[in-house]
């Protein structure tokens, strides 16, 4: 943009230097032509001098005018290239630049080779590159340019940067007036000791936003812990029923890094792996959630050792709810649980936060968009600052379920009304469009093509939506009544519904008679997400005593699905997301676990990312994922393959 500017800036003062010699050669042309004015003008003795100095006397006085725009312009001219050139030199070299995404700041890199009229400079960081078109200088502050590419549009990113000694700060923004967003933008010149500072500010403040969100991994030394290493068979009973019945369970510590994990399993079922463990009065302690269907009960337990015997109790503040006694197990007999699984790493980060009510509405390819309460966003996971663009502001409790082009669809939390709306205008959304959906509001919603299909508690809607104006319901489905549905996905001409009881895999190639062709129903009570991927579907899935795992079904033959595979969650699965030979869960207190399944048959834990807060629905795209969290909002983590 500076460039063109300086050659449209330079063309014009070249022609108003040929103006100007014009000027300068036209007077003599005319006064020797003695056809054009001659002696007759100067002398001014014909009866018709009027009519013919006129003329003359009108172009000379435009020549007086076009001197004055020569001097005005040429002014203007210098001071512009003067005031835009000046003390851009201070900015070439390389900077770590570090933007504050709620709490949570990545570094970038900004390498300024040349601020010439055609700027060379780079901006990198681990999610991308791009190129900067432009920089400048207003007072103060460096104004640098790049853009984000979205298909076939360019959305621009201004940095506003001021500069002292090594040191950068100011802001980022993206959109103008209602459209605007701004973060925080600091940054130090690469092998300065500014640089150290910022680089101890980033980690400091990720830390803090870390461990706010997340468990971090083990935190007591094992020289605190030696005796409780090994296998422990436990049985464990009501507090009030001792000795009336128990439940067998084995508890193993590991040292991993010298520190302490600990696993504890019930009949074969995780619950739980623990990280955060102390040291007690009486030995060890850590806190431990307990599930009964939806119920979670928060609890501590702690252990200690009496002779050989390990004994302990789960309670809370108030009372003792559960008591333990156990024994190692022999030497030389295998522990059921594996130590590889404890001292698995996580090989998953956080790079940002989306604060408060925020979701993840549609991804397609490096787009993701975003509602945050009542405002639309989109980044491109490949832009090397991650920032959001404002779409618009859709306003009431309209619940955005896909985007296409300058239009969005949505559906009105309150009353279940299906709304189309024309964002062209982006600070004006218009509803151009809108039908009602029957009975309760839809909980699960997905799109292909020109259909969307509605799901509540016991029917699937199908809405046709080629003609955006006029969006027609073609059918309501029955589902089985009594089963709440949670989830949709849709495969070619087949929608497949999770819900209470089962997997439905319905027909929708005819939309306006859909048919059921089978149910699976697995060993899960509750089926609450589900994705499609090739001939697999992977359900989220749930028992009733707490058992959690992720199913991996065939559906090559939708009339005859057959599970192939499955995985034990630590958590409870409420969501999942597939990307290549990867299955992102979202398993409710457990956080995020990462799944490997390129062997369908055989899925093995690839990572994870332990969390304070319930994790409720997961998205993925390219190398991020975004899980939403309660009382936090939407989480961005970067999982890495490496480890």
């Amino acid at each position: 943009m500076i460039a063109l500017k300086r050659q449209r800036r330079s063309l014009c003062f070249l022609a108003l230097c040929r103006e100007a010699w014009d000027v300068i050669r036209k007077p003599y042309i005319y006064g020797t032509n003695k056809d054009k004015l001659g002696k007759h003008v100067i002398l001014g003795k014909r009866n018709n001098i009027n009519n013919r100095v006129r003329p003359y006397y009108n172009y000379y006085k435009r020549i007086v005018w076009r001197w004055i725009a020569v001097l005005v312009f040429g002014t203007t001219f210098m001071r512009a290239n003067v005031a835009e050139g000046a003390g851009l030199d201070d900015l070439v070299g390389e900077w770590a630049v570090s933007v504050d995404l709620s709490g949570v700041p990545q570094l970038a890199k900004l390498n300024v080779i040349e601020t010439g009229p055609i700027p060379k400079a780079k901006l990198t960081s681990t999610f991308g590159e791009a190129d900067v078109r432009s920089i400048a200088r207003e007072g103060e502050n460096y104004l640098v340019s790049y853009d984000v590419e979205f298909g076939e549009e360019r959305l621009d990113v201004k940095l506003s940067l001021t500069l002292e000694n090594d040191t950068l700060s100011g802001n980022v923004a993206t959109g103008l007036g209602e459209m605007a967003m701004e973060w925080p933008v600091s940054g130090a010149r690469v092998g300065t000791s500014a640089e150290s500072d910022l680089r101890t500010v980033v980690e400091t403040m990720s830390s803090r936003m870390e461990n706010k969100i997340a468990v971090t991994g083990p935190t007591l030394p094992v020289g605190d812990a030696e005796e409780y290493l090994g296998s422990w068979l436990l049985d464990i009973s009501w507090a009030d029923k001792v000795g009336k019945g128990s439940s067998d369970a084995e508890l193993l510590v590991v040292e991993d890094e010298g520190k302490v994990v600990a696993g504890l399993w019930a009949r074969g079922k995780p619950l739980g792996i623990f990280y955060e463990i102390s040291k007690s009065e009486k030995g060890l302690s850590w806190p431990i959630e307990l599930r009964f269907g939806d119920v979670t009960i928060e609890l501590t337990m702690e252990i200690s050792l009496e002779d050989e015997r390990l004994v302990g109790t789960w309670a809370d503040e108030d009372e003792i709810a559960f008591v333990l006694s156990g024994v190692k197990r022999p030497a030389g007999e295998m522990s059921s649980i594996s130590e590889d699984l404890l001292r698995q790493k996580p090989n998953v980060e956080l790079v940002g936060v989306i604060a408060g009510p925020a979701r993840v509405v549609d991804v397609k390819d490096h787009e993701v968009y975003v509602q945050e309460g009542t405002d639309l966003t989109i980044l491109n996971v490949m832009d090397p600052l991650l920032v959001r663009f404002k779409l618009c502001n859709l306003q009431e409790r309209n619940h955005a379920v896909s985007v296409i082009d300058s239009t969005v669809y949505a559906v009105k939390r309150t009353s279940g009304l299906f709304q189309v709306f024309d964002i062209s205008d982006q600070s004006a959304p218009r509803i151009v469009g809108s039908c009602r959906v029957p009975r309760n509001t839809p909980v699960a919603v997905a799109a292909k093509g020109s259909l969307v299909f509605a799901a509540n508690t016991q029917q699937l809607h199908i809405i046709d939506i080629s003609e955006p104006s006029t969006p027609t319901l073609l059918t309501s489905y029955d589902t089985t009544r009594g089963s709440r549905t949670y989830d949709i996905a849709v495969s070619g001409s087949n929608a497949i519904v999770a819900a209470a009881g089962g997997l439905r895999i319905i027909d929708v190639s005819k939309p306006r008679t859909p048919a059921l062709l089978s149910t699976f129903k697995g060993r899960a009570r509750w089926n609450r997400g589900v994705d499609i991927s090739g001939s697999m579907a992977y359900i989220a899935s749930s028992m009733a005593k707490g058992a959690s795992s992720l199913q991996i079904v065939d559906i090559s033959d939708p009339s005859a699905p057959v599970q192939v595979g499955s995985y034990e969650t630590p958590g409870v699965a409420q969501d999942v997301a597939v990307l290549g030979t990867l299955a992102f869960v979202a398993d409710r207190e457990a956080g995020l676990e990462v799944i490997d399944v390129s062997d369908p048959a055989n899925p093995i834990g690839a990572g994870f990312y332990r969390t304070r807060m319930y994790a409720s629905k997961v998205a993925v795209s390219e190398q991020l994922t975004f899980m939403s969290l309660r009382n936090i909002g939407l989480i961005i983590l970067r999982y890495d393959s490496r480890n």
